[in-house]
């Protein structure tokens, strides 16, 4: 009798620990299954976006990650320069995480417009990628940043599109911008030294809404 009751005990504490030891293991798991939720997703890396990788892999910022993005519909554009059109048809905010780039710069995003120009005339430069903004949220930088060359050195006849990339010091959200303002220039040379024209800035003011 008493065998029988020492054999039960046994049992009986084998089954206990193989119990704990079953809920151990299931805590571990649910803890590695948290950690892998939180790790960044290769979607949402700005060196995998469908139009602004470039900004990422030119600039040295691969492990950026875009949190937020707003993209607005615009319909600007000026032929009042010397035969040539620009125009812009969209403009986007992006809001980034973990931006540095090649100069350990960090920015927490940028406003990046979509320029077509049409050159009918002359041999002429435009550097809408070097020029600057003004936000209503006062923020002024210049957007001196390897992106997507598209314009400079252009021909008579000749038609080009692409991104400019502007960098935004201060972003707390996509939705506070809803007004930039751009500025860049455009020249041509001339032997005409009374020539005014020479020498142009573009000065809009775009709303986003």
């Amino acid at each position: 009798m008493k065998k029988l009751l020492k054999l039960g005990l046994v049992l009986s504490c084998s089954l206990l620990l193989g119990a704990c030891d079953g809920d151990n293991e299931g805590t571990k798991d649910s803890s590695t299954d948290a950690t892998e939720t939180s790790q960044v997703k290769e979607e949402d890396l700005l060196v995998n976006h469908e139009k602004y990788s470039k900004l990422a892999t030119n600039n040295g910022a691969k492990e950026a990650e875009v949190v937020a993005q707003k993209d607005y519909p615009v319909s600007w554009s000026d032929n009042t320069w010397s035969g040539v059109t620009v125009s812009i048809d969209e403009v986007s905010v992006l809001k980034l995480d973990n931006y540095e780039n090649f100069s350990g710069k960090k920015f927490p995003g940028f406003i990046v417009a979509h320029y077509t120009i049409n050159n009918a005339e002359r041999d002429l430069s435009l550097f809408p990628e070097l020029g600057t903004i003004e936000t209503n949220t006062e923020v002024k930088e210049s957007g001196l940043y390897e992106f997507d060359h598209f314009a400079d050195n252009l021909t008579p006849g000749s038609q080009v599109e692409g991104y400019a990339a502007y960098p935004l010091t201060e972003l707390d959200s996509v939705k506070d911008i809803n007004q930039v303002r751009i500025r860049f220039s455009g020249k041509y040379t001339t032997e005409d030294t009374s020539d005014t024209n020479a020498n142009h800035i573009y000065d809009l003011t775009l709303e986003l809404k």
